[in-house]
């Protein structure tokens, strides 16, 4: 089951909902559990955390270097 590959965090959030350990739970049960848990996150959105860095100005030049390559187009 994919419950060892959950990093720490989630695999308290899933535990949780399961009221224990969701390993102890049946198919169906852990179905409608995850289900809730989906619905939940669906539901009431939040910013995800990051896990990696990404260096900074990376997006803002590639979005500077788009919006110039557009106007360049549109000039021709």
């Amino acid at each position: 089951m994919f419950y060892n590959g959950l990093n720490v965090h989630t695999r308290m959030v899933v535990d949780a909902s399961a009221n224990g350990t969701l390993l102890d739970k049946s198919y169906n049960e852990t179905y409608e559990i995850l289900e809730r848990i989906a619905n939940n996150d669906y539901q009431y959105p939040t910013m995800r955390v990051r896990t990696s860095r990404r260096v900074a100005g990376t997006v803002e030049l590639n979005a500077i270097t788009l919006l110039t390559a557009q106007g360049r187009s549109c000039v021709r």
